[in-house]
């Protein structure tokens, strides 16, 4: 409740909820810190303290809360551009340990990198590597399916999004094939390479 209509609450906050939402701080229940992140996720107005409280929620010992802080950059897209060096750190340590039990806040980091910095190109290659490194050691095509999420959220932005996606379709699995297709459709760019490839399935 405390995340809708979350600029207009904000000043209505006694000056101590507010120190409270920017803290997430650890001694309180899971429970309340998780609606802290999501709260702060819509108080965009005051992202010069909302932003360094969710990157600090990004090393909470609890991994909800530490997904829902991903989520929550996520949504604030390039105004949190601060929490990229961290999210690519959560980035590579996901990259280079199968998510087991933790996939949601590995998929939910790369978009979140996508949507806070579409333009870069160091975002680009990391999430085409990861890609490329999914399917050559295989049986993690949850996280590869998430890196083409976060790729088809670069279109526009000078990136050869069309050609990486067609590239990976060569060594992909069912699921991956799935998740490739459904963005080359949703793209909408280079028809005349695209639609032969969906044909053919």
């Amino acid at each position: 409740a405390l995340g809708q209509g979350g600029r207009a609450l904000w000043t209505k906050l006694p000056s101590r909820a507010r120190r409270f939402l920017v803290r997430v701080e650890p001694k309180h229940p899971t429970e309340v810190r998780l609606e802290a992140c999501r709260a702060l996720a819509q108080l965009r107005t005051e992202s010069g303290k909302v932003i360094p409280a969710l990157i600090s929620a990004l090393n909470d010992s609890n991994i909800d809360v530490r997904g829902t802080a991903v989520q929550a950059l996520g949504e604030l897209g390039p105004l949190a551009s601060a929490a990229q060096p961290e999210l690519i750190r959560l980035f590579k340590h996901c990259a280079s340990n199968p998510p087991q039990g933790r996939g949601r806040i590995c998929t939910d980091t790369v978009v979140a990198l996508a949507m806070i910095s579409p333009a870069d190109p160091v975002v680009f290659h990391l999430l085409k590597e990861a890609l490329g490194d999914r399917q050559a050691t295989g049986g993690a095509s949850e996280f590869a399916g998430s890196a083409v999420s976060g790729l088809e959220k670069m279109v526009g932005a000078k990136h050869e999004v069309v050609s990486t996606l067609i590239s990976a379709l060569r060594d992909s699995d069912a699921l991956l094939t799935y998740h490739i297709l459904s963005a080359l459709g949703g793209i909408r760019q280079q028809p005349e390479t695209v639609v032969p490839i969906l044909i053919e399935g």
